[in-house]
């Protein structure tokens, strides 16, 4: 318990400064998020906050395959991290703030997308214990339905991420990325 609660207290301070530091970063692409961005982003803060709450009261069907409770939790705290700063990028709609958030969503996309396409090809009910080099059997069964709107979501979140950092006019880095408006 002890180790546990040190490991939070250097997390902490860890946080602090870096956020400390964070806020001495002058921001160079001041561009304005586009209105259909900025809902785009409220969007994001409904689903990602009511998918963490589903996690955090381990309700059935939150995720493509049912989590042991403390994994559900987990799972709901990193859903609820991320709507914080969603709420953040609506409370100060910059595109440079949402282009961070969507490369990171990009970076999970492209990393879950195939082995999750994999366990729904292969039809597997063990298919996500060999993802998460789990004991097959320890209760991975995954939902084909739940598995495949996964997907969906995981290509649709790529897919605008793409368009967004590289073809949209009033986003795309390299085109005005530098003015101050």
């Amino acid at each position: 318990m002890y180790l546990f609660v040190s490991g939070l207290l250097v997390i902490a301070v860890v946080a602090a400064f870096t956020y400390r530091r964070a806020r001495a970063v002058i921001l160079i692409d001041t561009r304005p998020l586009p209105r259909f961005l900025r809902v785009i982003a409220g969007v994001f803060v409904v689903l990602l906050g009511l998918t963490g709450i589903a996690l955090m009261l381990q309700v059935d069907g939150a995720f493509p395959w049912d989590l042991q409770p403390r994994t559900s939790t987990m799972f709901g705290w990193i859903f609820l991290g991320a709507t914080s700063l969603f709420v953040f990028i609506a409370l100060k709609p910059r595109w440079s703030y949402l282009a961070t958030a969507l490369a990171g969503f990009l970076a999970y996309d492209v990393v879950l997308f195939i082995p999750y396409l994999q366990a729904l090809l292969e039809d597997d009910s063990n298919a996500a214990s060999s993802i998460y080099r789990t004991t097959p059997g320890a209760g991975l069964t995954i939902d084909d339905s739940r598995l495949v709107s996964y997907l969906v979501v995981l290509g649709i979140s790529a897919t605008a991420t793409i368009y967004l950092l590289c073809f949209y006019p009033a986003t795309r880095y390299g085109r005005n990325s530098q003015t101050s408006t």
